[in-house]
């Protein structure tokens, strides 16, 4: 569609200047109205596709009827996919759109093993969770397992002088669908880094970066806790035995057990 409205402008410049080059001061009414026209082509076939209904409509009731909670939300107005994280149950919703109605997929932060900022297809920076079981993951998905989605993308922060696409990748602990990207951005034509457009369209990106971070760091800091409660609950335990069989040998050695008595007791303990 853009193609489209760039060449029909020019057409219209043209036929413009040959008529009269005085003209040429309505060419901004001129695009305003077919701006306007396209605008209202575009909403009569997304209601053609969402049976009446715009997709602003149809995402809308999407999402309540899923009764999500949205803290934060993003919407790429060209796809319509939207990106939501709900406090409430600390989950990132995927929104996307099919044809004809919008896909809800739900991530727990407990599934979410890394985050990404790619532009053009390179990875420029990403955090990945620490724990035991999400490194066996990653591992397995880096040395070439289902589908070796890591696929030549760099962990370094790489720097672009001019950019086109901004995705955000999230590595999940799902052995069907482990990737799972979200576009944010894809311009008509490659910006410098050092526009104000550019800037301001990456910094919404490292701002849900930051989000998958800290909900991933959260995460871990629950794993090591856990483990410590654990390996607490295991010392305890045994101390608990250590000291039980010191009581049983010292009842032993006073004469109050016999030896079958004391093998049996002990094993009881040592069962626990």
């Amino acid at each position: 569609m853009p193609i489209f409205l760039g060449i029909l402008i020019f057409v219209i410049i043209l036929i413009i200047i040959s008529v009269n080059p005085w003209l040429l001061l309505i060419i901004p009414l001129v695009i305003i109205g077919i701006g306007v026209l396209l605008d209202v082509m575009q909403k009569k076939n997304e209601k053609e596709e969402f049976g009446g209904k715009t997709s602003d409509e149809v995402l809308l009731e999407t999402i309540d009827n899923f009764k999500i909670k949205e803290t934060k939300k993003f919407t790429n107005e060209w796809s319509k996919d939207t990106l939501i994280y709900s406090e409430g149950d600390k989950s990132i919703y995927f929104v996307l759109k099919e044809d004809g109605y919008f896909d809800i997929v739900q991530i727990n932060y407990r599934d979410l093993l890394q985050v990404e900022i790619i532009q053009d297809s390179e990875s420029i920076t990403r955090t990945s969770r620490g724990s035991q079981l999400a490194g066996t993951i990653m591992g397995g998905l880096a040395l070439g397992g289902t589908g070796a989605i890591i696929g030549g993308l760099s962990g370094k922060k790489n720097h672009h002088e001019k950019v086109k696409d901004i995705e955000l990748q999230f590595v999940v602990n799902d052995t069907n669908q482990p990737i799972k990207r979200f576009s944010f951005f894809n311009f008509l034509k490659k910006l410098e880094t050092n526009t104000t457009e550019y800037k301001k369209a990456y910094n919404e990106v490292y701002e849900w970066f930051k989000l998958g971070e800290v909900l991933i760091h959260q995460a871990d800091k629950e794993d090591k806790q856990s483990y410590y409660n654990q390996n607490i609950s295991s010392t305890e335990k045994n101390h608990s035995r250590i000291n039980e069989i010191q009581k049983l040998v010292s009842l032993y050695k006073d004469g109050y057990l016999s030896q079958d008595e004391f093998n049996k007791e002990k094993q009881k303990v040592l069962n626990r």
